[in-house]
């Protein structure tokens, strides 16, 4: 008789062992699917991000248009209402033996925002086509219509990715979305212009000291404070690298 009862109990235990490794599989099995789920719904979130990246900047694109061509409009009719009169004036002589590449850094000196020539070492080799898309995006830029330098230099990125004016149009295209008030897109195209290296010349530096800005304006002080650090001991005798000196309490 005890040794029956200490069968039953023995049984007893057993499938209470059982049915207890039953249940932590089954349990393992369904963390296991919502660790799947959750890492779907993540790459969803991500995609759904990107998307509304890509809409906001078509929604800039069209905010700017339609402003500029109310300013436009507003300019003809102002026009038609005003006679015109034409005065002749002389034209300033220019030598014909002057070369064209001093010509060209003379007026490239007059605009902050005209395109600079980069250091050696960039992978776009000589300029053409290039060059004329990246002066016409900049162009925008100094007349202060954003939305259309972003349209513009997004499509000079596509359609000439290997330029040696890449680091550039990365550093302008953060430059636009800065202007508009859109850090974060501001601070994504800074980062790739940092990316570049020395391909991208004086900008880096500038991308440097604008993302720690950015991240400041963002309230991300640990990244305004890693932006400056690197500021500081990759581009030391850089002028960002200076100003940020003056500006660090001593």
């Amino acid at each position: 008789m005890e040794i029956g009862k200490r069968t039953m109990w023995v049984l007893v235990c057993l499938a209470f062992l059982w049915a207890g490794c039953a249940g932590d599989q089954q349990l393992k099995k369904q963390v296991s699917d919502l660790q799947a789920q959750i890492t779907e719904t993540q790459a969803t979130l991500a995609d759904m991000n990107l998307r509304m990246e890509e809409m906001n900047s078509s929604l800039f694109v069209l905010r700017e248009t339609t402003k500029n061509n109310r300013e436009a409009i507003k300019k003809l009719q102002e026009q038609a209402d005003t006679p015109t009169v034409y005065i002749n004036q002389p034209q300033e002589r220019v030598a014909m033996d002057t070369p064209p590449s001093v010509m060209n850094n003379n007026t490239a000196a007059e605009s902050p925002l005209a395109p600079m020539p980069l250091p050696a070492g960039g992978s776009g080799g000589p300029v053409g086509n290039d060059e004329q898309a990246f002066r016409a995006a900049v162009g925008q830029m100094e007349k202060q219509n954003w939305g259309l330098a972003i349209y513009d230099l997004n499509a000079f990125i596509a359609q000439h990715p290997n330029s040696a004016y890449l680091p550039r149009a990365r550093f302008a295209l953060g430059e636009s979305f800065r202007q508009l008030g859109e850090l974060g897109q501001a601070v994504r195209e800074y980062e790739r212009c940092v990316a570049a290296g020395k391909t991208a010349g004086p900008y880096a530096a500038r991308s440097l000291f604008w993302l720690a800005q950015s991240y400041q304006q963002l309230g991300q002080t640990e990244k305004a404070g890693q932006a400056k650090q690197r500021l500081l001991q990759e581009y030391p005798d850089s002028p960002e690298a200076k100003k940020i000196n003056l500006e660090s309490p001593r």
